[in-house]
């Protein structure tokens, strides 16, 4: 009966708070957080804590009945006043069931539970703990940190309840389950305990090692918490392990500080914890006395709380002290009542009763369930059209909602992803036409100022840097129409002025006009048409554009000897222009085909060819204005096709369409000073070189052939400089030359100038030629990319002619500082200990290896020349020859014999060994030519050194 009465109060708490407590939990919360806050703060007094309750009841507050019995329960408890705090905690239970506060309750139910563990009521108390664990599993919050904390509570307290009845495997997960929620929230007081717990469960197995760990943790929590009863309890249970262990000294020490702990607190069930261990060690150890005082201690506080269990073992101690005393008599007495205790008829039924609420936890549950589901069939028939139609609404708002915000949310990612792109476009396009001006501008700055500084320049070569000049401006007049003429159609200011004729006609004189540039380049160029008349609408203007770029093109990227074909004929529907310009010349690359109509693009395939990168935009643009389509088709090595589609008719009035004819409407033949590329670069008589010229030499890594011949002009004075039109070519001609610096471009064809760099920078032939970058690129982020690739000097376009010489100036000045440095290094015939060697540095290292190599062929082969140097080095005797008067400014033969006579002077500090032994060891095979050579490097014959090394050991080596 206690037991139906008990679930279906649990049903009912249930189904009341999980109704109605969302509807309150703001109000709650903060009420709640007032309440605590006023009785942590002030400290209240117990008089104070149940004026406040009587105030509460009077004022109907059920927050504060809830919190300030609660803490009034726990406070009795404190002071072993069970019974009290079973009653106010009840208080507390019905205030939470009337506030519909379900965590309240359950919290509530674990007090409760607890007061009854003080009491050995363990079936009452095991109801209470799954009672609240039950609340919690239906509490719909149950991840909130109290929730959980709850939980952990009153799995602990059934744990705790099934290791009194020596359940452990159960009372272990149990804990354990506990645990784990309590590491969540780093709660240092609940591990502690639960740690303990745990402990306590491997010490009734003899598990001591285990068990003494799980205390230490626990004693670890307790102190991070700053618990002096959790600290005790501690104590406590490391005693109880050294007292079975045998360690009565230690187990001692353990209690004494135990009870000291005890001492300063109020809760005698607690303290007794700590006095009857000091009363059984005392019996241990034969101290009567103190066993006695600490007894009677004992029994008197257990007799006065009521204290079944703790009495239990009093009689136990003092039974078997009876016996050591041969007083068998109170001995049975003592053993009497500790068994009367033990199999009291309310200790026999509690272990069923517990299992009993164990079992009526996991029945309530499927209840519960099972409930929920007949309410929810009654609630769906009862209601199941207004449920349909409800549901059917809510899914068309959300149907409706739903695709609102999908739209929203699509449209808004599409105008992010705009304006991504449009910023992009932007950046990309300014930066395209900022390279696209400073290299012209570039030319033009520095040829003006080639031919003001150099009035001795010859007529001849004056008159062909004007003309580069004239070039150079035509070709940014030229861009700056297109870009014009682009802004224009876009912004729609550009009026087409249509005409109506014989497209034929118009583009066979447009070819015509492209005769002479393409025999220039040796291409044929051919127009195939249908033998009819092709009568269409068109704006002369835009079509003779869209034709001029792409025969310019196709012209520019044909092979000598090529052919390209032009072709017009009409669809096969009747209603549209087909026009084809064809190659076979270099093709274009499937991954460039999609995006040769961008802004500034220039595909890889063009080789060394010039060009801005706008034509083909300007191309697509002026296509599309016209209602028409333009596609390519490309294969690399074979050719392409830039087929148009247009309209034959335009779909505005036919008014205002005008008849075309090539009387009335001239065409501008333009391609004639369109393609400055094509001209012939100018032959100059400043450029002319020397076959054997010993200045410094550069190499010029520039695909821009004006910018090329800019430089070459002003360099030429003074050094010996090769050229190159890409990155590719550049890297293989400097493996030829080894030259003294290189100067190359970024944006170049084939290979740009990075790739270039770091390809240098990898290869141990050229990893030690210094690099200036000559870039229209002004960007921070392409100055440090550049550094970090190797780049020595980054110069932007237009540049300072003066600046460059300087740059140059400096960069030889540190060669030259650095073969010095290098030649003193490996040329000392002792390193200084207090000087590292520099083997960080890439040249040193190669220096060094090369050293290494000499010394160990001469010492296998007397005659090791240069050639055997580059087979070992992995180069060509030409090769190794430039590296090393690069690095060092010896030949591969003089930096040979200059170890070879260092090494000379090593060995002649070693009396024992003869001149000619010393110079078979150096790779002399004959001491009279050895005798020479040593003689004209160190101005002294090997005798007379040898002499002067033992007389002064610290004698400097000459370099060389």
């Amino acid at each position: 009966m206690k037991t139906l009465f008990f679930s279906f109060f649990l049903i009912v708490l249930i189904a009341g708070c999980t109704r109605r407590e969302q509807n309150t939990a703001i109000q709650l919360a903060g009420e709640k957080e007032r309440i605590t806050k006023l009785i942590k703060e002030r400290r209240l007094s117990n008089d104070s804590l149940l004026t406040l309750y009587d105030q509460s009841v009077a004022a109907n507050d059920l927050v504060g009945q809830v919190l300030y019995s609660c803490e009034v329960g726990q406070r009795m408890r404190n002071v072993s006043n069970y019974i009290q705090a079973i009653t106010y905690h009840q208080k507390s239970l019905i205030a939470a069931v009337a506030l519909n506060d379900t965590l309240a309750a359950a919290q509530a139910w674990n007090h409760i539970g607890t007061d009854n563990r003080r009491l050995e009521e363990y079936a009452e108390a095991s109801d209470c703990h799954y009672k609240a664990l039950s609340l919690m599993d239906a509490y719909s919050d149950s991840l909130q940190t109290d929730a959980k904390k709850c939980r952990a509570a009153a799995l602990n307290g059934i744990g705790n309840i099934n290791t009194a009845l020596g359940y452990y495997d159960e009372a272990e997960k149990n804990f354990r389950e506990a645990l784990n929620i309590e590491k969540q929230f780093d709660n240092h007081q609940g591990q502690a305990i639960n740690y303990a717990n745990i402990g306590r469960l491997y010490h009734y197995r003899k598990e001591y090692r285990k068990a003494r760990s799980y205390y230490l943790l626990s004693l670890e929590q307790n102190n991070l918490e700053e618990n002096v009863m959790g600290i005790a309890l501690c104590n406590i249970n490391l005693g109880e392990v050294d007292e079975e262990k045998g360690d009565f000294t230690k187990a001692m020490q353990e209690y004494a500080i135990a009870y000291r702990l005890m001492e300063q607190l109020s809760d005698r069930w607690h303290w007794l914890q700590a006095c009857i261990p000091m009363a059984q060690i005392h019996f241990k150890q034969g101290n009567e006395a103190a066993y006695l005082r600490f007894i009677t201690l004992a029994e008197n506080t257990a007799r006065e709380i009521n204290s079944t269990s703790h009495l239990i073992r009093i009689h136990e101690l003092k039974q078997r002290y009876h016996e050591s005393k041969k007083d068998y008599k109170q001995a049975l007495e003592q053993f009497r009542m500790g068994k009367a205790l033990s199999d009291s008829v309310a200790y026999a039924i509690k272990t069923s009763s517990i299992q009993e609420a164990r079992f009526d936890y996991e029945r309530l549950k499927s209840q519960r369930e099972l409930e929920k589901v007949q309410l929810q069939n009654e609630a769906r028939q009862g209601t199941m059209r207004i449920v349909l139609i409800s549901a059917l609404a809510c899914l068309l708002l959300f149907i409706l909602l739903s695709s609102v915000l999908t739209y929203a949310y699509r449209q808004g990612r599409k105008y992010n992803k705009l304006i991504e792109e449009t910023d992009k476009i932007r950046t990309n396009f300014f930066t395209g036409i900022t390279h696209e001006f400073r290299t012209p501008i570039t030319v033009i700055q520095g040829l003006n100022e080639k031919m003001s500084t150099t009035p001795e320049l010859p007529a001849s070569d004056r008159a062909e840097l004007h003309h580069v000049i004239g070039e150079q401006s035509r070709q940014m007049l030229n861009l700056v129409n297109q870009l014009l003429d682009i802004c224009k159609i876009r912004s729609g200011v550009s009026i087409p002025e249509w005409r109506h004729g014989n497209v034929v006609l118009f583009l066979r004189l447009l070819v015509d006009s492209f005769a002479p540039y393409a025999q220039a380049q040796g291409v044929s160029i051919l127009l195939r048409n249908e033998p009819d008349p092709i009568m269409a609408d068109f704006v002369p203007s835009y079509l003779q554009k869209i034709i001029s770029n792409l025969v310019s093109n196709a012209v520019k990227y044909s092979f000598s000897g090529g052919t390209v074909v032009v072709s017009a004929e009409c669809s096969k529907s009747g209603k549209h222009l087909i026009l084809r310009v064809s190659d076979n010349g270099v093709g274009i690359d499937k991954a460039d085909q999609s995006r040769i109509f961008d802004f500034f693009f220039r595909s890889k395939s063009t080789s060394d060819k010039q060009g801005s990168g706008v034509g083909l935009s300007f191309t697509h643009l002026l296509v599309e204005s016209l209602r028409g389509t333009i596609s390519v088709q490309s294969e690399p090595g074979v050719g392409s096709i830039f087929t148009i589609q247009l309209p034959l008719r335009n779909t505005s009035s036919r008014e205002e369409i005008l008849p075309w004819s090539p009387a009335t409407d001239t065409i501008e033949l333009a391609a004639a000073h369109e393609h400055t590329d094509a001209v012939c670069e100018p032959e100059l008589a400043a450029l002319v070189q020397e076959a054997d010229d010993e200045r410094p030499s550069i190499l010029l890594v520039e695909d821009n052939k004006d910018i090329n011949l800019l430089i070459r002009l002003l360099l030429s004075d003074c050094y010996n400089i090769h050229t190159a039109s890409n990155g590719q070519a550049g890297f293989d001609l400097a493996v030829q030359l080894i030259p003294d610096i290189i100067i190359t471009d970024i944006m170049m064809p084939v290979m740009d100038g990075m790739e270039m760099v770091k390809l240098l920078k990898q290869s141990p032939l050229l990893c030690h030629i210094p690099i200036i970058a000559l870039t229209a690129m002004v960007a921070e982020q392409n100055r440090m990319e550049a550094v970090k690739s190797g780049v020595v000097t980054y110069l932007n376009k237009p540049f300072s002619p003066e600046e460059l010489h300087l740059h140059i100036e400096r960069l030889l000045a540190d060669r030259d500082a650095l073969k010095h440095y290098y030649m003193q290094h490996l040329m000392q015939t002792e390193q200084p200990e207090d000087e590292p060697r520099v083997l960080e540095d890439g040249n040193m290292q190669f220096l060094l290896a090369a050293k290494d190599t000499i010394l160990h062929g001469i010492g296998e082969n007397a005659d090791f020349s240069a050639r055997h140097l580059a087979d070992k080095m992995c180069m060509s005797p030409s090769q190794m020859n430039r590296k090393l008067l690069s690095i060092t400014g010896c030949s591969s033969l003089n930096y040979i014999q200059q170890i070879k006579i260092k090494q000379a002077c090593k060995l002649l500090a070693d009396e024992s060994l003869s001149i000619a032994e010393v110079s078979m060891r150096s790779g002399f095979s004959d001491p009279a030519y050895f005798s020479r050579i040593f003689k004209r490097t160190m101005n002294a014959s090997p005798s007379q050194y040898r002499q002067t090394v033992l007389a002064m050991p610290d004698v400097v080596v000459q370099q060389c």
